[in-house]
């Protein structure tokens, strides 16, 4: 839970790059903890890196 929770700070300072980067090792932990939502709202801002979440 930390990685998202990390994922969202970054995505609110706008450091998107380091929001996908949490999101993506928050996803490797522990998947059932994933927010859709909150994906959806940083690919509006910046697509997927790593072309995981299309």
């Amino acid at each position: 839970m930390g990685q998202y929770n990390l994922a969202l700070l970054h995505y609110n300072r706008n450091e998107l790059d380091k929001s996908w980067e949490a999101l993506h090792k928050g996803r490797m932990l522990d998947f059932n903890q994933m927010n859709i939502q909150f994906v959806e709202l940083l690919k509006a801002k910046m697509p997927d890196p790593l072309g995981f979440f299309k």
